[in-house]
């Protein structure tokens, strides 16, 4: 539908669909007033526009804003990129607590944001946390009708800008809502310029693999979609079979009666539903706690549910294991693989491997590695899927 409108033209559709029914079945003449303009004037006077000073100072401060920002986020991938993107999807659907959700609201209120500003933040820390890097960039859909008279139009005017987060000295979440409040304001007056004349003004690397200039989108609805009441019809939506997805993760979030409804909508060639499940509940904690004290610094906030930190502190409680200091970890291998060589040493999606079977197939590589020229001291990199081979190389 991009072709023709966007998701606000499609409320505006619903609704004057209806108008016109009501009024055509009661033999009324139409009741939706002459538009004052049509796409094609918008379209005219955004080309005649944009050019000029006016263009010159919206490719210089992009340049300046993504001036040496990462090309490609780094949020572990459950699987390898496929050569090409294929666009396959699948969602997981959370909604927030209304309890959590109403100390949202508040904070927004109390810091003079909106719900975007807050929302975005707090991602962008989730993204921080998961990737260990402190700039954190992600894409975000703008219904462009900067203008009262394009509010009632049917057109495509929607645009994606470009939100960069600075995490770096871990400030806390008041701070970080204050910076990037002033952040998105900026990127919002600076609007105009459309992504695909961005992305061919920047000629960042490209990559069938992946998208320019980010990969990872959040986006607020908050335009009203409109609902038909005809009369004499009842209507009900049609899902649609296809599970598609436009960028590697997308959260869309919502506000409803019950709370924040979130969506997550994830690329199903590189992540997978538990990984996703685990980052909605992780982001609900996490939202949680930077709401709750705002004055904590964003990467001391917990994440993860009390009984999950007490699961991960015990793994470094157990039973004391005094080994030889003389000996190397290779050697203590070898050593367990004389010892119970049909002991299961190894254990990935089904495929088991015993240590004797593994300590062979190690061997097998050493000795190619040895053939090959290499010594001890000599670099050797490793590129092997997830597998039971990646830990015999």
């Amino acid at each position: 539908h991009h072709i023709a409108s966007d998701g606000w033209s499609m409320g505006i559709l619903t609704r004057e669909f209806g108008q016109l029914y009501d009024a055509f079945a009661q033999g009324q003449a139409n009741p939706l007033a002459p538009l004052a303009v049509q796409y094609g004037d918008y379209a005219h006077w955004q080309r005649g526009w944009l050019q000029g000073e006016v263009l010159a100072e919206q490719v210089a401060y992009w340049q300046q804003t993504l001036a040496g920002m990462p090309q490609v986020h780094s949020v572990p991938l459950d699987k390898p990129r496929p050569p090409q993107q294929r666009f396959r999807g699948q969602v997981h659907n959370q909604v927030l607590s209304e309890s959590v959700s109403g100390q949202i609201t508040a904070l927004c209120r109390a810091q003079d944001v909106t719900l975007f500003m807050l929302l975005q933040s707090a991602f962008a820390v989730l993204l921080g946390r998961y990737s260990g890097e402190d700039d954190i960039v992600m894409g975000t859909p703008i219904a462009g009708r900067t203008h009262s008279e394009l509010e009632g139009l049917i057109g495509f005017f929607v645009n994606s800008l470009v939100i960069r987060t600075d995490l770096a000295d871990d400030p806390d979440f008041n701070t970080l809502l204050a910076t990037q409040k002033a952040q998105i304001l900026s990127a919002y007056a600076h609007q105009h310029m459309p992504f695909e004349m961005l992305v061919e003004t920047l000629n960042p690397e490209r990559s069938l693999q992946y998208s320019p200039l980010f990969q990872i989108l959040l986006a607020v609805q908050n335009n009203a979609q409109g609902e038909v009441a005809l009369d004499g019809l009842s209507l009900s939506g049609m899902a649609t079979a296809a599970k598609t997805v436009k960028h590697e993760l997308e959260l869309h979030a919502v506000e409803t009666a019950q709370g924040i409804a979130l969506s997550w909508n994830y690329n199903s060639d590189i992540f997978t539903a538990e990984r996703i499940g685990e980052m909605a509940t992780h982001f609900g904690h996490l939202l949680a706690g930077l709401v709750a004290c705002p004055d904590t610094p964003v990467h001391q906030v917990p994440m993860l549910p009390a009984p999950a930190q007490q699961q991960l502190l015990a793994l470094g409680q157990g039973p004391e294991v005094e080994y030889p200091k003389d000996s190397c970890i290779h050697q203590l291998f070898e050593a367990q693989a004389a010892a119970q060589p049909a002991a299961v040493a190894l254990v990935f999606d089904g495929e088991q491997m015993s240590y004797g079977e593994l300590n062979c197939r190690a061997n097998k590589v050493a000795h190619y590695l040895i053939a090959s020229g290499v010594w001890p001291g000599t670099l050797v990199g490793v590129c092997v899927d997830g597998s039971c081979e990646r830990v015999r190389g």
